[in-house]
């Protein structure tokens, strides 16, 4: 009885550290990095696809950040979407305004492939960046600059990625931890 009150703790831990990420995400939290250097496969290939490598900011209405590095994919009517096969980098925090600047303090907490010797999570970043908000983000550093991308529609993706996407390893090997979208075993009768 302790265990199944422990793990209903756990749970319910986990879940209220998260709670704005559970929603669906709209257009006007998020920021693409830009420009976005699309390219083409080999002509050889007849593809009318492009992609390219993106960093994607959301800024959850809640204070909550999530941000995710990976591949987007162009489709032939300029549709974007986001790469199923490639690498994806999913970092979470918190993001809060101080008068003219956005301060983000995030965590990468999963990476398709690990580095060896960089624990995951990783350590807390701490980031400034410049903005404007009319109806959508525009955010820049001088590391980049991040706006609305008009084109992108697999926004069910995106969330997922960063609700569900945990990885834990210690620098050296892989460890157990908290798999916040992984269903809980049933119990054999």
């Amino acid at each position: 009885m302790k265990v199944n009150h422990l793990l209903l703790w756990i749970l319910f831990s986990c879940w209220s550290l998260c709670p704005a990420q559970t929603v669906p995400i709209k257009a006007e939290w998020t920021a693409f990095s830009t420009p976005i250097k699309w390219e083409s496969p080999p002509p050889e290939l007849h593809s009318k696809i492009k992609s390219g490598p993106v960093r994607i900011r959301v800024f959850f209405p809640s204070g909550e950040y999530g941000q995710v590095g990976c591949y987007a994919i162009k489709q032939a009517d300029g549709s974007v979407s986001l790469s199923r096969g490639d690498g994806h980098v999913v970092a979470i925090g918190r993001w809060h305004q101080e008068r003219d600047k956005i301060v983000v303090t995030s965590r990468i907490v999963y990476r398709t492939v690990v580095v060896k010797g960089r624990p995951i999570p990783e350590t807390d970043i701490v980031e400034e960046l410049k903005f404007t908000k009319g109806q959508y983000w525009t955010v820049w550093n001088k590391e980049g600059h991040y706006a609305r991308l008009q084109q992108f529609d697999d926004w069910g993706f995106l969330a997922d990625l960063i609700r569900c996407d945990r990885e834990y390893f210690d620098g050296e090997k892989h460890v157990d931890g908290v798999q916040p979208c992984t269903p809980s075993p049933s119990k054999a009768d």
